[in-house]
């Protein structure tokens, strides 16, 4: 098992990127990353992942993140059934670790089905096989509390508009409490999307 690889960023494709180990500079692996971690990997960095190694028959695949919380949310995600590795960190980079947690205990499914490869009836047989085993998962003490009910409405109309459920859910946090109405918290959260 590689639980963690450490290196120098040497290049990126779509949804992975390589990396030459610092004590092996000459063997360069290719690790998989969720979308939403892929930008902050510029060729050249120093980095250190916290990796699963996935075994099939035909091939060995890295799967890299950069916190030991967000390779248990990985962890947990696979272990439900129909959700394989690739859709697992397609998840991941679509909502982010905190996020997904808070679709699960919030029982949302229409934000996890947002990400690409997952359908309204995985997002459902997520948060039910999931529901109950997510609370001990501290994804790096920034955890939020699930949003509230108009919270969920809000950033649901968000994600309607074409906004990534990740940034709807930042914009609606910084909504300050004092507007009410759903119309004006939604103006007040596209003013901090831009």
């Amino acid at each position: 098992m590689i639980r963690r690889c450490a290196g120098t960023v040497v290049g990126a494709d779509d949804n992975s990127v390589h990396i030459a180990l610092a004590s092996l500079p000459d063997l360069v692996l290719e690790i998989n990353v969720p979308q939403i971690h892929l930008s902050g990997l510029a060729a050249g960095s120093e980095v250190e992942l916290h990796t699963y190694l996935h075994v099939r028959a035909e091939e060995l695949s890295l799967y890299g993140f950069p916190t030991e919380g967000d390779l248990r949310v990985f962890q947990r995600l696979i272990r439900v059934s129909g959700v394989g590795p690739r859709a697992a960190c397609s998840l991941l980079g679509a909502l982010g670790p905190a996020e997904l947690v808070q679709a699960i205990l919030s029982d949302s499914p229409q934000m996890i089905a947002q990400a690409p490869g997952i359908g309204r009836r995985t997002a459902q047989k997520i948060i039910l096989e999931l529901k109950d085993r997510v609370e001990d998962l501290v994804v790096d003490a920034e955890m939020p509390a699930p949003a509230a009910a108009p919270d969920r409405e809000l950033i649901q109309l968000l994600v309607d508009m074409g906004f990534p459920v990740a940034q709807a859910s930042q914009a609606v946090a910084q909504v300050p409490e004092d507007v009410e109405a759903i119309e004006e918290r939604l103006k007040a959260a596209l003013q901090v999307l831009g």
